[in-house]
């Protein structure tokens, strides 16, 4: 992770660090750089986390739309994003913080490889008990599969994800990005509680 964590850290970086003045870099490329900065150490600090994390049932598309308004800050995703959904409640990080990073992370691993392409945004109920969120990027274009999952973006996005009781799926053929959810608090309570009672077994 160190490793991708500089490398990451390079295209931010050039731009803070220029010594130049605002006007002549441009200010908006400053504060992209700034905001991608953030993001990035959020991403490394969200893979440290304790394997415990508090919990909380949200509006799943205010989250979306405040994790795009934060990429679109740190021009990393600046497609357009059509949410086909008009409500839907998930089970996520009680800390903002940590949504915020849930969900950055998975929209970046729909939009990479095409910023500036439209996110198509879907949600459906699988088995009853949790809530799918497909992205997928409009245009088409080949990825490698380990460069992506290799993404700060992506391993933070997943490691909450699976803390939630979820996933994240990325896909290379078609891109786009599955994030699954449990749908209610109460079965991840439940998951939680019947851990120990399982090892005991082992």
């Amino acid at each position: 992770m160190l490793v991708q964590f500089i490398h990451e850290l390079s295209s931010p970086l050039s731009l803070v660090c220029m010594d130049h003045t605002p006007e002549a870099v441009g200010e908006s490329m400053l504060w992209a750089g700034a905001e991608r900065l953030r993001q990035l150490f959020n991403y490394a600090n969200a893979t440290l986390l304790a394997r415990r994390l508090p919990l909380a049932e949200a509006d799943v598309r205010s989250l979306l739309l405040r994790a795009r308004e934060r990429l679109q800050r740190s021009s990393v995703c600046l497609g357009e994003l059509r949410v086909h959904w008009d409500s839907a409640r998930a089970v996520v990080p009680a800390e903002p913080l940590w949504a915020e990073v849930l969900f950055t992370g998975w929209l970046e691993a729909a939009c990479y490889g095409a910023p500036d392409a439209p996110i198509e945004l879907s949600a459906h109920e699988h088995m009853g008990q949790l809530l799918l969120l497909t992205a997928e990027c409009t245009v088409p274009v080949y990825r490698n599969p380990r460069v992506v999952r290799r993404r700060l973006a992506v391993q933070a996005a997943s490691h909450l994800a699976k803390l939630c009781g979820g996933s994240l799926t990325v896909h290379t053929s078609k891109p786009k990005a599955v994030l699954a959810l449990l749908k209610d608090l109460r079965v991840t309570v439940a998951k939680a509680a019947s851990a120990p009672a399982r090892s005991e077994r082992k």
